[in-house]
């Protein structure tokens, strides 16, 4: 199938004058990600459903742009300007696969530029006073830690699915101390000497 053909026509549709068709969406014929513009060139006026219908073959075209496709999976959403409808489950699980796919290979959230800049965000918001630390209160403390006694601990409740690592101790032979679960050998026991210490959870 030629998705190129059936996209330029549907945006060459959308150039003419429709007087009968009451509701318009703008679309950019080159997507503003590969270099399009907002100039009267690049837009064309679409029906809703011609909209969605036209993202639809661009992420056929381009299938390695996760910009493509998360401008599709918008096109699922709705808000305040646009009630849309998903015309069917086909095609929500097309866009979810693609997102999947796309999160996979280039995770915005992995990339070590953004966490930098959330990072920095974070701090400022902090230092203006805009973010709270959470501490919990004396009575808050005092409600956690009578939920969590006895069998209501989920660790003791499920212990088969709260597999946590065994606590770490200091031992030693006298020479080398090691921080580890067991001991690391019947030379060492629990304790520690003044110098070399080497952590070694296992």
């Amino acid at each position: 199938m030629n998705y190129l053909k059936i996209y330029d026509k549907l945006c060459f549709v959308g150039k003419l004058e429709r007087t009968c068709v009451e509701v318009f969406e703008t679309h950019h014929i080159v997507p503003r990600c590969l270099g399009g513009t907002d100039s009267s060139e690049n837009l064309t006026k679409l029906t809703p459903r011609e909209h969605f219908i036209a993202h639809l073959p661009l992420t056929k075209i381009y299938k390695n742009n996760h910009k493509i496709m998360f401008a599709f999976n918008m096109m699922l959403l709705e808000n305040e300007n646009h009630k849309r409808h998903i015309p069917s489950s086909k095609y929500y699980e097309i866009s979810r696969k693609n997102i999947s796919q796309c999160m996979r290979e280039n995770n915005p959230m992995k990339n070590e530029k953004n966490i930098e800049k959330m990072r920095n965000s974070r701090k400022r918001k902090f230092v203006e006073g805009l973010i709270k630390p959470n501490v919990p209160t004396i009575n808050e403390r005092k409600r956690i830690s009578e939920r969590m006694k006895g069998q209501n601990n989920p660790c003791k409740r499920y212990p088969e699915t709260h597999n946590f690592k065994k606590g770490t101790f200091w031992w030693t032979d006298g020479i080398l101390n090691i921080r580890s679960c067991a001991s690391p050998g019947e030379n060492f026991k629990r304790g520690i000497t003044k110098k070399n210490m080497i952590k070694n959870i296992r």
